[in-house]
Formats: C-alpha cells, sequence, structure tokens
C-alpha cells in the first residue's frame, strides 16, 4: 500500500482485490485495474493506445511497458487505486515508480507498506535506486536481521549518523558497556528520539509492513 498527502492510497495485491472505503470497511472492487504485464492491455483487457512517450518511468528502474503507463495515469488521478496482478508482471517496479511520482508531485511525504519484510526490502531497495531519501522503520525484533537495505533502515542510519558526537559516544558506550546509568539512559533516550525525527522528517519516503504502520514513532507524521 502507498499513501501519500491529501489521502491519495493505492493498493497492490497478487490475487484477493479489497477495498478500503474513508469509512473503514472493506469489500471487494470489481473495478481494480489488472496488471497484465505486457503492452497494449488495461482495465477489462481494453487495448491501450500508445503513450506519446513513456514519461512515467522512473530513474534506475525498468521501462514501463504501456499497461503500467496507463495504470500510472490512473493512479495519479484517483485518490484509491488499487492495481491486482498475478506474480512476475512487474507489481513491484510499478509499485516504486508510484512512490517515486508520488513524491515528486508535491512536498508531501509518501508511506509505502506491505505485508512483509521480505516485501518491504525489495520496494526499498528499488525506490533508493530512483534516487529518493529513503528510510525502512522496520519493527525492534527484526532489528538484528540482515538485509541487503540495511543501511536504509531508520536504526542502521542512527548508528552511522556522525552528524550528533554525544548520540554517538553514548552509543558506543552502550555497546561496550551494555548497560548505561540513569542520567545516560535519560540523555540517550532523549538524542535518540531527535535523531528518528530528524531522519523521518527528511525523508521523501518511508517504509514499513502494514503492521509497522502503526509505530508510534510515526504517530505524528501526515501523509
Amino acid at each position: 500500500m502507498i499513501r501519500r498527502g491529501r489521502g491519495r492510497v493505492v493498493v497492490v495485491t497478487e490475487e484477493v482485490v479489497i477495498k478500503i472505503s474513508h469509512g473503514g470497511s472493506i469489500g471487494y472492487n470489481s473495478n481494480a485495474i489488472p496488471l497484465r504485464g505486457r503492452a497494449g492491455i488495461g482495465s477489462a483487457g481494453a487495448q491501450i493506445p500508445p503513450p506519446s512517450q513513456l514519461e512515467f518511468s522512473a530513474p534506475n528502474l525498468p521501462e514501463l511497458n504501456h499497461s503500467q503507463v496507463y495504470d500510472m495515469k490512473s493512479v495519479l488521478q484517483k485518490p484509491l487505486s488499487l492495481i491486482q496482478g498475478p506474480p512476475r508482471t512487474g507489481k513491484t517496479v510499478t509499485s516504486a515508480t508510484i512512490a517515486y511520482h508520488l513524491a515528486k508531485m508535491n512536498p508531501d511525504q509518501v508511506l509505502v507498506c506491505a505485508l512483509s519484510n521480505i516485501a518491504v526490502d525489495q520496494l526499498t531497495e528499488k525506490i533508493h535506486a530512483t534516487g529518493l531519501k529513503v528510510v525502512c522503520l522496520t519493527a525492534k525484533s527484526h532489528e538484528a536481521l540482515d538485509s541487503p537495505v540495511l543501511f536504509l533502515t531508520l536504526h542502521e542510519q542512527i548508528h552511522n549518523n556522525d552528524t550528533n558526537v554525544e548520540l554517538q559516544k553514548l552509543i558506543q558506550l552502550k555497546t561496550e558497556q551494555e548497560e548505561l546509568s540513569s542520567s545516560d539512559k535519560k540523555k540517550y533516550k532523549a538524542l535518540k528520539c531527535a535523531c528518528e525525527r530528524e531522519i523521518l522528517q527528511n525523508a521523501d519516503v518511508i517504509l514499513c509492513t502494514c503492521v509497522g504502520a502503526r509505530d508510534p514513532r510515526l504517530s505524528k507524521f501526515k501523509f
């Protein structure tokens, strides 16, 4: 799921298409956009005239085909969009391209959610390739796990942030001693929270799982 300012929501799925209305109801949507994975075919199998130029592709991502360009145009014009397609039809690339263009359309941040950590990692990698500032928000239980996009996770960006010398000293002290004094704990928590907030505020796109979207660190952000 991709969300940005003004309530725009895009849901991408393989088999089950659900509609989430503003009232919170859930039901099947017969107007979902089927992502065919081949040029010239769009909603309900209709033939799509070739676009004048593929201006909807994103930097360093595969060029969209005619069907995907049609879907992009539809998504950028509606507050709620559903894209359905079987495996290997380009849903991840299309999702990353949608996130790129939404981030470029206005200064609002974009929130991208996926059901699994693997899916979040794949989207993070592709969106980062476009040149956007990306932050991947992971659950604390997954922070110790290896990932190809580990350097883009919030906790890793904090550890690699050398602008706050005092915070880095406390991180090193915490690693060496495993336990901080009560005063250092308080200072560490305050500095870490401030650093997290700064990194998240400077991001173009924030990614997490659907469950992770309830993280308290995102509670004051508007997407």
